[in-house]
């Protein structure tokens, strides 16, 4: 009977997982990547300069997602949206089957520990290349792990970073990662020569990129930009500090709470450095939302100590997590989480996708139908960007997810997006040349435009609106 308990529980934990990683394989920067993708594999060539907008068109843009771009277009082009989720949900079991196999202990252990990391931060994981990241932090932590038995291994590290330096600039973290390596190997009095020469021979390999050291220039900008007072921090909510608001506060904080409780009362049998990763990431992950995976992750083989030595000393424990006790408390969550990938499943295609997150469909389809009604510059609300990018390449954006951070000529277009959009400056449309807006329909500034600005309405449905200049 025991046996059953247990494989039920692991089947239970493994449905659960799979729901969180099985997602809408859509965010607002989908788009632009899958156009990323296809201009390449088409133009055979990597532009030095933005190729999607009328707004910087001279802009410096460095693409340190290039080949993400083109892998996903790739797998996009031949097998639809569906692969783009299979891709995605592929990363994130890998990742955790890495980080939770630094631990030696038994599969319902891992899998309530992978349950529980992944629904701290379910607003954050998906569709997204910085699951790269994730999985390539996770990769170097079982290198190093290994190292110790078979120091061969360690030589993979530099062939790593030149494939993770074209695929996400997330890249610098897994640099990072090894300088605190090398700083704790010191610690313990163990020789670092290699390991440093290993980081020092990775540094160099990402330069051979597209765009060579402008990768890093490129990296720290955005980073200074999301880690300081930017407009961008205060408007986008990925990039907002973690605070106690919200339903990805229920699921973030008591995650937190309980590593620091396990960490505390299991602090003297804990490997010190899941304990160190966990502490020099925790104040990263509190200063942005997009940067919670990163402690979450480090915190998981906190998770799985503590998990196997509870079990050793509580008996009580040892028969809630592998018997009918737990089944009972999964079993409210197995039921939502089937439903859920039920959902996902069926709703794989744009002309859903585009219903849910309210991207103008509608809107594109009529103005390819009448081309001739839409010549010149357009504005376009920031969310529809990528989409547009993707779907009406024929006119360019104004704006789209790639230029949150964007600065030319001490102007950012950003910034002047908002000052249009909330604040109705609408001098900047005159500056920039706008000829007609492509706006949700319950926008302000559409509305203002329409009624005091008198702009003329072209199309309208329940999701949007198109403007045009009035004709002088």
């Amino acid at each position: 009977m025991a046996k059953i308990w247990r494989w039920t529980i692991i089947i239970f934990l493994l449905i659960t997982v799979f729901s969180v990683f099985w997602r809408v394989p859509v965010s607002f920067d989908t788009g632009w990547h899958l156009a990323s993708g296809r201009y390449y594999l088409e133009n055979k060539t990597i532009p030095q300069t933005d190729i999607f907008s009328q707004t910087m068109p001279d802009f410096n843009w460095v693409n340190h997602e290039w080949l993400t771009d083109v892998v996903l277009y790739s797998l996009y082009s031949r097998f639809g949206l569906v692969s783009l989720t299979i891709f995605y949900a592929v990363m994130l079991l890998l990742t955790f089957y890495l980080i939770t196999g630094l631990v030696k202990t038994n599969w319902i252990y891992r899998l309530l520990t992978t349950a529980l990391a992944s629904l701290a931060v379910f607003s954050v994981l998906g569709p997204k290349p910085q699951m790269i990241t994730l999985f390539g932090l996770a990769l170097i932590l079982v290198i190093y792990n290994r190292y110790q038995t078979n120091p061969k291994i360690i030589f993979l590290i530099p062939f790593i970073l030149l494939l993770w330096a074209n695929l996400h600039g997330g890249f610098i973290i897994g640099l990072g990662l090894l300088f605190i390596l090398i700083v704790f190997e010191t610690v313990q009095k163990r020789k670092i020569k290699l390991l440093t020469a290993l980081l020092a021979m990775s540094v160099l390999i990402t330069l051979i990129n597209p765009y060579g050291f402008q990768i890093y220039g490129e990296i720290f900008k955005t980073a200074a930009d999301t880690l300081g007072n930017s407009l961008a921090k205060a408007t986008i909510s990925e990039w907002q500090p973690v605070s106690f608001n919200g339903l990805r506060a229920y699921y973030f904080w008591p995650y937190l709470i309980l590593t620091l409780i396990l960490t505390v009362v299991f602090r003297k049998k804990l490997s010190s450095l899941y304990i160190i990763l966990s502490v020099i990431f925790l104040p990263l992950a509190l200063s942005s939302w997009r940067h919670t995976p990163f402690f979450v992750l480090f915190s998981v083989p906190i998770y799985l100590e503590s998990f196997s030595l509870l079990s050793e000393k509580s008996k009580i424990f040892r028969q809630l997590t592998n018997s009918w006790p737990l089944i009972i408390i999964l079993s409210p969550f197995v039921y939502l989480a089937l439903l859920n990938i039920f959902a996902i499943s069926f709703s794989l295609n744009w002309p859903v996708i585009a219903a849910q997150k309210t991207l103008p469909q509608g809107a594109v389809r009529f103005i390819q139908a009448n081309s001739d009604q839409f010549q010149g510059k357009m504005y376009n609300k920031y969310d529809y960007g990528s989409y547009l990018t993707f779907f009406l390449p024929e006119h360019k954006v104004f704006i789209d997810g790639r230029m949150l951070h964007w600065r030319q000529n001490n102007r950012s277009i950003y910034q002047d997006y908002f000052d249009i959009i909330h604040n109705f400056n609408f001098d900047l449309l005159d500056r920039y040349n706008i000829d007609w807006a492509l706006l949700a329909r319950n926008s302000v500034a559409a509305q203002k435009l329409f009624a005091e600005e008198k702009w003329q309405l072209k199309y309208l449905d329940s999701d949007a609106i198109i403007l045009a200049r009035p004709q002088k």
